[in-house]
């Protein structure tokens, strides 16, 4: 018999140590829990309160408010070398395209009326172990190699409404697909590919306290405070178990539970953001072995919706360790607002108007650091493309 599914064993062991070492032993598709998300890194990990272009792999029902501002949505590629202080050819790998639909999104409607949006997004994302040797278990001669990796297909419908306050819900499928070792008898060699189905389910609340207070400038030019609270929650990875070998050694998925509480304050001057924060609280559970497992806190810092500075905790409740992260962005649409008259900005002139006063590049880059822990130095850098 082939000793590779052992050597696959501890290839996992590296990628789940920061993520949940307990289930190790019991639980499949563990990569769909790591967070590939620079903004999110950046922020201690937080996710279930952000509404950008990655929303639909973290909390499907954020990005139905994302839809209200984007008709379409590009996370580019990207490949984040993970675990790099304990190995050198495990990659984390994301991407998405969105698109969404809006009554009136460009017409100045009364903001007390009922709006609404809806998106849908496909996403793919790729925990690829690099190239595994298999020898004989009577010789130490390798055999051959193969390729070996974990993989999802995320497909996601979200929904946002907005009434006072801004509700988004979503769902998101799953499909997942495993080729992780390969068995048989002598030198015969097969394939174990093991394919299943995961479920996600998500909502955002905000609510605009301005809005809500019926709060508004004291006069055209005078600098405001805006003040959006908001609560999230999410049901990741719902399914059957997955079998690779035996039915009856069948493994769960890596269920869970995350409940987000933020606070948005924005300064804001004729229409313009000088300055935002953006505060989270987050708190994961573990519903395969009903425990809590991860505490997150996250700040983020915006100047004129150009430049972001984020900083963050992630704390281990299992194992009763904490690791810091920081990570930084940069918004061309943001420095083009910045930069740029707004004299038509509220009423573009046809299509290319539209594009050329709305496409946004955002660069995000992070990291984790701490001395104890296998997640030190592992970076994140990502593109986000959206009009």
């Amino acid at each position: 018999m082939f000793r590779n599914f052992l050597l696959i064993n501890l290839l996992l062991l590296l990628i789940t140590a920061p993520v949940a070492l307990s289930d190790i032993s019991e639980t499949a598709h563990l990569y769909l829990n790591i967070v590939n998300s620079p903004r999110a890194t950046g922020m201690g990990g937080t996710t279930v309160n952000l509404v950008d272009e990655q929303s639909a792999f973290y909390n499907p029902g954020a990005f139905g408010l994302f839809c209200f501002d984007k008709i379409v949505s590009i996370s580019l590629p990207s490949n984040t070398t993970w675990l790099p202080e304990l190995a050198d050819d495990i990659r984390l790998k994301t991407w998405s395209i969105g698109g969404s639909y809006t009554p009136n999104r460009n017409s100045k409607v009364d903001k007390n009326k009922l709006q609404y949006s809806v998106g849908v997004t496909y996403a793919r994302k790729t925990i690829d172990y690099g190239t595994i040797y298999y020898t004989s278990e009577d010789t130490p001669y390798i055999l051959g190699s193969f390729e070996s990796y974990d993989k999802a297909r995320f497909l996601t419908l979200s929904i946002g409404i907005d009434y006072y306050i801004r509700v988004g819900i979503g769902y998101t499928n799953k499909k997942l697909n495993s080729f992780i070792s390969r068995a048989g008898a002598g030198t015969e060699i097969k394939p174990v590919n093991a394919t299943g189905t995961a479920h996600d389910i998500g909502i955002l609340v905000e609510f605009p306290l301005n809005r809500l207070l019926n709060m508004s400038p004291p006069s055209e030019n005078s600098m405001f405070l805006e003040l959006t609270p908001s609560l999230a929650f999410v049901q990741a990875n719902m399914g059957d178990p997955i079998t690779y070998f035996d039915a009856a050694q069948s493994d769960p998925l890596p269920k869970i539970r995350r409940i987000g509480f933020g606070l948005k304050a924005n300064l804001v001057q004729n229409s313009t953001s000088i300055v935002n924060f953006l505060i989270i609280h987050e708190k994961e559970k573990d519903l395969v072995n009903n425990f809590n497992e991860f505490r997150r806190i996250g700040l983020e810092v915006g100047f004129l919706e150009s430049v972001y500075i984020r900083r963050g905790v992630r704390r281990d409740e299992y194992y009763d360790a904490d690791i810091s992260s920081f990570g930084f962005g940069v918004s061309l649409r943001g420095l083009l607002s910045a930069f740029s008259s707004k004299s038509n900005i509220d009423s573009p002139n046809g299509t290319m108007d539209y594009i050329t006063q709305n496409i946004d590049l955002k660069f995000d880059w992070s990291k984790w650091s701490s001395e104890n822990n296998a997640l030190d130095n592992t970076k994140f850098l990502k593109f986000n493309l959206s009009i």
